[in-house]
């Protein structure tokens, strides 16, 4: 509901939008092997977020955010 809120508004202001999967952002990320079970890749997103930013102590939802705000950089 609410991706399609944010989506008709973009589409409205004459904004891009682009939608990343999961997959498709940790792969901008690192081209590298990944885990496969989700408390792995939710260790592997924390622990990208130290070894790029040097950034210890965040939860699994901001470093998520953290890597997705960089994916983005990465792709352009």
């Amino acid at each position: 509901m609410i991706f399609g809120a944010v989506y008709a508004i973009c589409i409205k202001c004459g904004h891009d939008f682009q939608e990343l999967r999961p997959s498709e952002w940790r792969k901008l990320i690192d081209s590298g092997k990944k885990p496969r079970t989700r408390n792995e890749l939710k260790e592997w997103s924390k622990e990208k977020v130290k070894e790029i930013f040097g950034v210890c102590n965040v939860n699994d939802d901001v470093s998520d955010a953290i890597l997705i705000g960089q994916a983005y950089i990465n792709m352009f």
